[in-house]
């Protein structure tokens, strides 16, 4: 049994086949690789394999009994039972059972092997008297018996095997390039890695060609190298490497024990043979392990293999998951003109055209200073370098770009290259490199203050914008000071660009909210890398600097009049305040507290507006007026008050959960809304979508699939446990940026039945009040009178009525109407006078003195 073992019964999935009377049992995966069992058959005995120390042991009909229960059983699920396991070897013995109807009939695995006379049934010898089952196994052993069937039949010889090759090359020769089969197939006998694989084929007898051999190789996959996995090896140290373990369970369930098509190709010094193996389903297995980023392509290998290995690294999946993706190489030979736009590095120049893509332009021949050993920031000639050539002197400029695609040689440089070295300048001086040193303003909250005056002192200073990590969050140099900060822009807030977690290798990456890829794209088309100006004006608890951004107008020349704003100090008149060209563009919405304290308050509101009125960007997913209101809740809510508090609304009835509990759903125009969303909803979600990495956080809004009909809705996760039955993380996904609670609302509220006490299900009276619930409530729509909000997260208290027809007729309170059929109870507090409500006393006192309901027994109250 393994250490992470499945339970004594139950189902489970058969792994692998080791003999014909024993079996290894898996469970499903869940963040991993799933739990595993070793099964011997009890009451049976089947005839021994042969091992690769000792071939000479194996049984006649080993291996035809093997492959009987193999193809009978292998990635089967079944049904186990473990009945008794040994003292000396600690081996399980049970039985197994297939689904109905099972193979004509019988389902009990034991008595198929035996029917079929391939294992012998044990004697009933010992301390264990023979039961029912064992009487009628050896009544079925009779009858194969004497039908001579499997291990009865005379005819039947030893297989011909052999575990190793005299000569891999001579082998490889005989065979390469051609598919090798075993009566159409060959069989994968044992995986070690995802790279790594035994199987067994029958070719004809070298030293005698008239007969076959069993023979079993051991091969390498062609054209790929997966994460190693070596656990348990005597005298070898382990080597676990990541996602090893589920490459390797990724290739299992696909190949072990399945009949495949095997095609060598190579061997290698080791003896090993390179081989491709297909899989008349799958296909090649090589190509599924580079598709789902198990595995990447080795240098010589092109064609298929490399277009499936560029499909995961664009998804990111598995060993692709920190993959930045180089730009492509420029066609050879040629001239072109076109705008230079954001410039990574000094070394490559971004160039764009109004009718084609951005290309990125290498200079020929040309490398980066290195970095000195140990350093890992840049190097002091790589800082000089931008100084001689700064971005600034190209961005916006239409350039004439020569595309060479001169492939360096030794020895072998450009002109310019050439002077550099004869002057004796640079990195070629034999000096040491200059030592670069800046002072992190942005450390800490306490560092920052230590330069927070002498910023504010000087109203704006020039700097170099040298990373953005954010719409509003960039990296700045100021020159003048020698110092970088963290300078986040006032009065905005942008939605979150999707990035690496660089807390966890293991955690995912952290998806972009709506227009967060698009806040940050234009801060670094326009900002980054560019000569600003930076307006201070206080400072965060984690030492980043707070203030405006001005950046050169698009277009403009290097020069310009000085203007001033108020509060501001003086400025380029060829500058434009970064912040305000985000909000125009609906990539960011106002943050009303520092909005409100910024000298140019009146400008970024007008922005906003006039993004609103367009519906650009942010505001084509948000409804303005609804986020007023939005913003108007959140006061009321933070002051103790709440705009639910005795208002009518019409409403449907979501839900109905237990004791009480429900979910309303307001009747308005977000209705039409929900139904197209969920609609595009259960569409996307039809797509199998990629599993949690790591479970979901408290009140985090996911993607799950319902067992009530089997269909994904978004949920909020209220709880979280290690191991839980009520929902599993199996059927939770990561919920798409689309669907988020930001493009719309949560259109479902918690509930209660205002003043009234619902007895739980398995409580005196429980199931009768869900029942009599679902009759009164359930897809009605109805009036809710809701008493009290409290915060946005806080159950609503709501008294629900039917609403009154034409006729007149309606109106009933449910509310009153389940007190006084003695399905819900009620306490006397004033809040009952309050809401109008005096009634439910009289109510209840009714139901308890007719012993209604839940009285039908007598006051059950403490104080009764």
């Amino acid at each position: 049994m393994t250490t992470n073992s499945l339970p004594s019964s139950g189902r489970a999935i058969v792994k692998s086949v080791m003999s014909g009377d024993g079996v290894v049992l898996r469970g499903r995966p869940v963040n991993g690789p799933p739990p595993e069992r070793i099964l011997s058959f009890s009451n049976v005995v089947a005839p021994r394999l042969g091992t690769a120390s000792d071939p000479s042991k194996e049984e006649t009909g080993a291996f035809e009994s093997r492959e009987f229960l193999r193809k009978l059983l292998i990635g089967k699920e079944v049904s186990f039972k473990v009945e008794y396991t040994t003292t000396t070897n600690n081996r399980d013995f049970g039985s197994l059972t297939l689904a109905a109807p099972g193979v004509d009939g019988e389902t009990n695995v034991s008595r198929l092997l035996v029917k079929h006379g391939w294992v012998k049934v044990k004697s009933a010898e010992g301390k264990r008297a023979p039961t029912d089952e064992h009487a009628v196994l050896l009544g079925l052993e009779a009858a194969a018996q004497a039908g001579g069937l499997g291990v009865w039949n005379s005819k039947l010889t030893p297989r011909n095997v052999s575990f190793t090759t005299a000569d891999s090359r001579e082998f490889l020769d005989a065979h390469k390039g051609k598919p090798i089969q075993v009566q159409q197939t060959a069989i994968v006998d044992q995986i070690r890695d995802a790279n790594t694989i035994r199987v067994v084929i029958v070719v004809p007898d070298s030293s005698n060609p008239s007969k076959l051999i069993h023979q079993y190789i051991n091969i390498n996959l062609t054209g790929i190298k997966a994460p190693v996995y070596r656990a348990g090896v005597p005298n070898l140290e382990d080597i676990i490497e990541p996602f090893s373990q589920e490459a390797k369970f990724f290739v299992e369930s696909r190949l072990l024990q399945r009949d495949v098509n095997v095609v060598l190709e190579g061997v290698n010094t080791n003896g090993v043979f390179i081989a491709s193996l297909i899989h008349k389903v799958g296909g090649s297995i090589a190509e599924a392990l580079l598709a789902e980023g198990y595995a990447s392509v080795v240098s010589w290998q092109v064609g298929m293999l490399k277009a499936a290995e560029a499909l995961a690294k664009e998804k990111k999946l598995r060993i692709w998951k920190s993959f930045v993706s180089k730009a492509s190489t420029p066609v050879a030979g040629g001239k072109d003109a076109g705008l230079q736009t954001l410039m990574p590095s000094i070394f490559v120049v971004p160039v764009s055209k109004p009718d084609a893509a951005e290309r990125r332009i290498w200079f020929a021949s040309l490398r980066a200073p290195p970095k000195a050993p140990g350093e890992t920031t840049e190097s002091g000639y790589g800082h000089e370098a931008k100084e001689v050539f700064p971005p600034s002197k190209a961005y916006g400029k239409t350039v004439h770009v020569n595309l060479d695609f001169i492939k360096p040689k030794e020895n072998e440089f450009d002109e310019r290259f050439y002077k550099a070295l004869k002057a004796l300048k640079g990195l070629h001086s034999g000096k040491e490199a200059p030592v670069i040193r800046f002072v992190d303003a942005s450390e800490s909250a306490s560092k920052a203050k230590s330069f927070l005056s002498a910023l504010q002192r000087n109203k704006t200073v020039a700097g170099v914008v040298e990373f953005a990590s954010s719409g509003s969050r960039f990296r700045v140099w100021i020159p003048s000071q020698n110092i970088k900060i963290t300078l986040v822009l006032s009065g905005v807030r942008t939605p979150k660009a999707a990035r690496a977690n660089g807390t966890a290798k293991a955690a995912p990456a952290e998806k972009a909210e709506p227009f967060g890829n698009e806040a940050l794209d234009l801060a670094n088309r326009r900002a980054l890398q560019r000569d600003v100006e930076v307006s201070v004006e206080g400072i965060d608890k984690a030492g980043g600097f707070i203030g405006s951004l001005y950046i050169p107008l698009s277009g403009a020349g290097s020069t310009g009049a000085a203007t001033s704003i108020p509060g501001a100090g003086a400025r380029a008149s060829s500058t434009e305040n970064f912040a305000i060209l985000l909000l125009d563009a609906g990539f960011a919405t106002i943050h009303d507290y520092s909005a409100s304290q910024s000298p140019q308050a009146s400008q970024l509101y007008a922005a906003e507006k006039r993004a609103q009125d367009k519906r650009a960007g942010i505001w084509s997913i948000r409804d303005p007026l609804e986020e007023a209101r939005a913003k108007e809740e959140a006061s009321a809510a933070a002051n103790g008050e709440s705009d639910f508090k005795d208002t009518t609304q019409e409403v449907y009835v979501s839900e109905i959960g237990n004791g009480g509990e429900i979910h309303i759903q307001t009747v308005g125009p977000d209705l039409a809304r929900l139904e197209k969303v969920m609609a595009e909803f259960a569409l996307f979600y039809k797509t199998p979508q990629p599993a949690l990495a790591i479970p979901p956080k408290v009140n985090e809004i996911v993607a799950a699939k319902f067992t009530a009909d089997d269909q994904w809705y978004r949920a909020r996760i209220r709880e979280v446990q290690p191991e839980t039955k009520t929902f599993p993380l199996t059927r939770i996904r990561a919920l798409a940026p689309q669907f988020s609670t930001t493009v719309l609302p949560a259109q479902s509220r918690e509930s209660r039945l205002a003043f009234l006490t619902v007895p739980k299900i398995g409580e005196e009276g429980g199931d009768a009040a869900y029942d009599r619930l679902r009759d009164d409530m359930e897809a009605r729509k109805l009036i809710a009178r809701v008493l009290t909000g409290g915060r946005p997260s806080d159950p609503l208290q709501v008294v629900l009525s039917v609403p009154a027809g034409a006729d007149g007729k309606g109106g009933e309170c449910l509310n009153l109407s389940f007190v006084a059929d003695g399905v819900a109870s009620c306490g006397a507090t004033k809040e009952f006078e309050e809401g109008g409500l005096a009634a439910l006393i009289t109510a209840q006192d009714a139901a308890r003195k007719s012993r209604l309901g839940i009285w039908r027994y007598g006051d059950f109250r403490d104080d009764d």
